[in-house]
């Protein structure tokens, strides 16, 4: 009897994990893709460094503040209007952005989408 009890809680444990990583697919890129993107193209730097990751890699590992001083760099002209217009690529589970000889990765962090990383396009 015991072990048909420990097999049942074992098959719930299971059940509920495999639940758990259906969740981790977090909804609700379309809108924080509208949200980041606009920011981006209005040059809404404080917008921007609220959905990324921090600390942001760039060179070195910035905090708000350094993120905040190379955003001109990670967002120039010539980005932001690729922001504009450039199209996502689905990269299970990330989404990602080229734009020249950057890219762009979008993920989950805690439940929410975020700008992880922006690296060389090679």
């Amino acid at each position: 009897m015991r072990k048909f009890f420990y097999g049942i809680l074992l098959s719930l444990v299971l059940f509920a994990g495999a639940l758990s990583a259906q969740e981790a697919k977090t909804p609700g890129f379309p809108d924080f893709w509208k949200k980041f993107q606009t920011a981006v193209v209005k040059d809404d730097r404080e917008s921007v460094a609220s959905m990324t990751v921090l600390p942001f890699y760039w060179g070195a590992s910035l905090d708000r503040a350094g993120f905040l001083k190379a955003y001109p760099k990670i967002f120039g002209d010539k980005s932001r209007e690729c922001f504009r217009q450039g199209k996502l690529i689905k990269d299970d589970p990330f989404q990602n952005l080229f734009c020249g000889r950057l890219m762009y990765r979008f993920g989950a962090d805690s439940g929410s989408w975020r700008l992880l990383e922006v690296s060389d396009n090679d």
